[in-house]
């Protein structure tokens, strides 16, 4: 047979109809006679879901790692603040504050203006959520001097008067250890000194006229301690003192002389 006249055939089919049946594909791709295109569908939708299969338990195994690692660290550092906790139990400690104080209205002492506020003392941690503190107290507030109080014979007053209350107080406290931070409130009593003082001119010299009043007071305060290191702390805390005090010299009955305090304080244990 002449090679011209030769038909070529692949798979049992010969040239012309393997052409047609190219020719009448939809998409251009290459096939392999006897193998169906269902079955190639098929194969590659199975190597689709064989490949998010497996993307699946990749990441799976990796929120697996990471939720062990997190909980690894948590455990981790949760052991070094409970072991902070238990070593500032049974130990004592120093502290110093100072900070601002807001004076308590009353309505003889007008337009109140509060200037300082100190505290020194220390304290004991009984347990881990309890601790006990006494300390020495003071502030100094100034006011306008009462119209009630006359001056002196032949001499002047000052339109402005102080009051100077000092004294020794105890708190007990509730914390709750969380990390380096440590959130407290607690509340106490103490007894204070209050001293009025108002100053003015006598015969053309300086003169003074004070009177003290002692009288017991209750606070509540809270704030948080900063753990620096194992040994020591800043705080942030906010007191509340409710004290009466009373006076002669034209002041009548008793007068707030408490306040609230905003106050930074020093931690060292020993």
């Amino acid at each position: 047979m002449p090679a011209r006249n030769a038909v070529l055939s692949w798979g049992g089919r010969s040239e012309h109809e393997l052409k047609a049946h190219y020719a009448q594909s939809e998409s251009f791709c290459i096939r392999v006679p006897g193998v169906s295109a269902r079955r190639s569908g098929i194969a590659a939708e199975l190597n689709f879901l064989s490949f998010r299969k497996m993307l699946g338990k990749l990441a799976c195994r990796a929120l697996v790692t990471a939720f062990v690692a997190l909980a690894s660290l948590g455990a981790e550092a949760l052991a070094q603040t409970e072991a902070g906790v238990q070593e500032r139990i049974g130990k004592g400690y120093f502290h110093f504050a100072a900070g601002a104080v807001h004076p308590d209205s009353d309505s003889q002492l007008k337009n109140p203006s509060g200037q300082y506020a100190l505290a020194v003392g220390g304290g004991f941690r009984q347990s881990k959520y309890f601790a006990w503190e006494t300390e020495f107290v003071g502030f100094l507030q100034r006011f306008d001097t009462p119209a009630s109080v006359g001056p002196p014979l032949f001499g002047t007053i000052s339109g402005r008067s102080t009051l100077d209350t000092e004294g020794l107080a105890g708190t007990a406290k509730l914390l709750y250890p969380h990390g380096s931070v440590e959130p407290y409130a607690g509340a106490g009593i103490g007894l204070y000194r209050t001293t009025l003082t108002i100053t003015g001119q006598q015969f053309g010299l300086p003169a003074e006229l004070s009177e003290d009043s002692i009288d017991p007071g209750i606070h509540v305060v809270a704030g948080a301690d900063f753990h620096l290191s194992e040994r020591s702390s800043l705080a942030i805390e906010l007191r509340k003192l409710w004290l009466d005090a009373g006076f002669g010299s034209g002041v009548t009955g008793t007068v707030k002389v408490g306040g609230s305090m905003l106050l930074a304080a020093y931690r060292r244990r020993f």
